[in-house]
């Protein structure tokens, strides 16, 4: 993933639409997109779709293939109707658009009430039959994961690929604000509670947060942006969702709706576990792309959770 924000305007997004699917499209509107890709709303012969640009195809083929095999009247999963490239180094995505706006767009009241369908919505993706795919940890466009075992990937992550800038820790350490330290409180801690965590194996959406998350204001309308979608322990999605929803306890209302879970072996070391890793991929986001006070905020969590340990 590359760590340039795509810049393209409403004209050329208007003018690529107008040749490339040679039919009137009017509505043309931006809509908050992610870090990196763009994306922009358009009407055309009274349906509505979206259009994201991205420097690569990789997480739209990962949409495709999660709508094609994770789709259901219980995963709104929006279609994706066509794949391909903008120029030498953009592609594009063209799929439906689901009513309302991203989540994280509403008020906070909304965002409560609404909370108790977004965990069920998680915990159906989470029931989704994977017995057509293989592996855990992050999988690839045709569904493979790529570790052997849960354990294994944690274990990869924390210590990181030379080939992936965005978890290459030494290099993030060595050319950014990110403190070895911090590194190590949180690398040490994972490494002792790893062994905690299971092998069941489950659909993980990887990046579940309130702006991938699609909403009328009264139910949930799409879940977007699989392209951190892995296999391995439910939980780890849970968790992330609770780091970014302030003065929310997501743990708490999560295990009302579904007591049972509860009853998991080791729940307390695994939540542990995944809240560490989920710091340390935001912490490393938010110095690579040099967020200091994003940075300095959640460092300030971590060790607030932490630091008694």
């Amino acid at each position: 993933m590359s760590n340039v924000k795509v810049k393209l305007n409403k004209l050329e997004v208007q003018n690529f639409l107008q040749r490339k699917i040679s039919a009137t499209t009017s509505d043309v509107e931006f809509l908050s997109g992610g870090e990196v890709s763009q994306a922009y709303g358009y009407s055309r012969e009274n349906k509505q779709f979206v259009i994201r640009f991205n420097p690569d195809d990789f997480g739209f083929k990962k949409d495709l293939f999660s709508y094609k095999n994770f789709s259901s009247p219980r995963i709104p999963i929006p279609k994706v109707h066509r794949i391909g490239k903008y120029s030498k180094n953009l592609w594009f995505s063209i799929s439906a658009r689901v009513s309302g706006n991203s989540l994280d767009s509403y008020c906070i009241k909304t965002q409560k009430n609404l909370l108790p369908k977004t965990l069920r919505i998680l915990n159906a993706i989470h029931e989704s039959d994977v017995t057509i795919t293989e592996g855990y940890g992050e999988w690839d466009t045709e569904g493979k994961g790529d570790f052997l075992n849960w354990k294994l990937y944690i274990k990869s992550f924390i210590e990181g690929k030379e080939d992936n800038e965005w978890i290459n820790w030494p290099k993030i350490i060595a050319t950014t604000f990110f403190e070895k330290d911090l590194y190590d409180f949180i690398s040490e801690r994972v490494n002792k509670l790893v062994r905690h965590c299971p092998e069941e194996r489950y659909l993980l959406h990887g990046d579940y947060s309130f702006d991938n998350i699609g909403s009328d204001g009264s139910k949930i309308t799409g879940i977007f942006d699989w392209a951190d979608s892995m296999y391995g322990d439910f939980l780890f999605d849970v968790a992330r969702l609770d780091l970014f929803m302030e003065d929310v306890d997501i743990k708490s209302i999560y295990l009302k709706l579904f007591p049972e879970k509860k009853k998991q072996v080791k729940f307390n070391e695994r939540w542990d576990c995944y809240m560490l890793i989920v710091y340390l991929d935001a912490l490393g986001f938010y110095a690579k792309t040099n967020q200091k006070e994003k940075y300095d905020l959640a460092k300030g969590e971590l060790l607030n959770r932490f630091d008694e340990d």
